[in-house]
């Protein structure tokens, strides 16, 4: 598990001073049954960039062309999940972001983004009982690439997880 910042050092009350209340009221309107749509996500993410949101980049490998877990990503899956059920954030609601790489078409990048962010989400709720409804799921496809120097790099193939606070 790549960390991008410490994802439960901030408790939720220090995420939620972070956040307006304009901004605590969108997150909590959120449609949790399927994924967001694209302008959501994009107020999404400058919530998050502005708020400065405590976050993980974790690899989640897949099959080319596919939305099933390939079985070296549970490990960290579980590592989530179990910190997930930790009193600190037992609360918070949490936004799995899907990515990929540059490689196919951008509509078939953003369509298997969102699937593979879907397919983090079932295991979360399935098999680390996550309640669904505390989970956000947002496709990227290939917009936001962890290596732009290098598009195809499978280090681009990630889930993005935010912790948004209560």
């Amino acid at each position: 598990m790549s960390k991008t910042r410490s994802f439960g050092v901030q408790k939720n009350n220090e995420i939620q001073d972070n956040v307006s209340s304009i901004d605590r009221s969108f997150i909590r309107g959120l449609d949790r049954t399927r994924a967001i749509r694209v302008e959501q996500r994009e107020k999404l993410i400058k919530i998050v960039e502005k708020s400065d949101l405590p976050s993980i980049s974790i690899r989640i490998l897949f099959d080319y062309d596919s939305d099933r877990i390939r079985r070296g990503s549970f490990e960290s899956l579980n590592e989530i999940g179990d910190a997930l059920h930790n009193v600190a954030l037992v609360e918070s609601i949490i936004m799995l972001n899907g990515h990929t790489d540059a490689v196919g078409s951008r509509a078939c990048n953003q369509n298997l983004s969102v699937r593979r962010a879907i397919s983090a989400k079932r295991y979360l709720t399935e098999i680390m009982q996550v309640p669904h409804e505390r989970l956000v799921v947002a496709g990227f496809g290939e917009d936001r690439l962890n290596d732009p120097d290098d598009p195809a790099n499978e280090s681009n193939r990630r889930v993005e997880i935010i912790n948004l606070g209560e």
